[in-house]
């Protein structure tokens, strides 16, 4: 019996010792806003390499809130590194990058916890914070469509191009529009005549995204513009002549649109647009007599792109 005790022990003292944090089970923690499948997959497939990993790793805590994603990276002795990426194919390098950036025992890049690590998992768990918002960014945008006007039934092209900036989900930006030459829709005896308009304004409006690759716009414009008519007319003596006339406007609408796919750089973007003229409403006439109506509401339809300039 004697010996036999002996030899176990003599065994054990045999086998290898395995540093403790060799045996820690680097888990991941995600908590998803909404279902995403992206994101879903992406944490599935960086689950089995986490499984595998021996380093000085205790978790590595995902939160996905408004298409933004932070991690949280979380050492065996409470030390913390975040790191905020956009898309899910981010993930695993991130993390990669985190398991080669903190060593045991380094402690020059990392960042004391502020709270102690997470140990519930799933994708149900309620997070913990409230991630990072969106970096604001400025984008350029251009847009071609058709503007109805009236009372009397006008339309024309439209042609814009202007510049925003976009900061936690808000759009505050300036555009111009340029309509060359208005048609009418009715057997007016007044026309034909050359109507054209030019204006400049600013827009304030929020975006949500709907789907991960769809956002929804909405929001409030207000511009002046500068119409500029001409038509020909007959004096007094029979002769032929060309007048014209010129009115300023104050305009007042409201936008709605939708701008996809919103993991691009680039988007293109569809929208409708209701205004009306704040200091001629309800009224056509213009200061030369016998003129043309000119229009005082409109409905604009128009597409075009915008870019993330910075």
């Amino acid at each position: 019996m004697g010996t036999a005790i002996a030899g176990a022990f003599a065994a054990a003292l045999a086998l290898p010792v395995r540093p403790s944090w060799a045996a820690a089970r680097c888990a991941l923690v995600v908590h998803l806003e909404r279902a995403d499948p992206a994101w879903e997959a992406a944490a599935a497939e960086l689950r089995p390499k986490l499984d595998a990993v021996s380093g000085d790793c205790e978790s590595v805590e995902l939160t996905v809130r408004e298409g933004a994603a932070r991690i949280v990276f979380t050492t065996l002795d409470g030390r913390n590194a975040v790191r905020t990426i956009r898309e899910p194919r981010d993930l695993e390098p991130a993390v990669s990058a985190l398991l080669v950036e903190l060593p045991a025992g380094d402690a020059a890049r990392a960042v004391p916890a502020a709270t102690p690590p997470r140990k519930e998992t799933g994708p149900n768990a309620a997070p913990r914070s409230n991630p990072p918002p969106m970096p604001p960014h400025m984008l350029l945008n251009g847009a071609a469509g058709v503007r109805f006007a009236g009372p009397s039934p006008l339309v024309t092209a439209t042609i814009s191009a202007g510049a925003g900036l976009s900061l936690s989900g808000w759009d505050l930006g300036v555009v111009g529009t340029w309509c060359p030459s208005y048609v009418s829709l009715s057997d007016d005896a007044m026309r034909p005549a050359t109507l054209s308009s030019l204006g400049a304004g600013v827009i304030v409006g929020r975006r949500s995204r709907v789907s991960r690759s769809v956002s929804l716009l909405g929001g409030m414009s207000l511009a002046a513009a500068f119409e500029h008519e001409n038509w020909d007319d007959v004096d007094t003596n029979g002769h032929g002549v060309e007048r014209e006339s010129e009115r300023g406007q104050m305009l007042v609408g409201a936008y709605g649109g939708l701008a996809f796919p919103t993991q691009w750089k680039t988007h293109f973007v569809s929208t409708i647009n209701a205004d009306l003229d704040a200091t001629h409403a309800g009224h056509t006439a213009t200061t030369v007599e016998g003129a043309p109506e000119l229009p005082w509401w409109g409905l604009s339809l128009a597409v075009g792109v915008e870019s993330e300039a910075l």
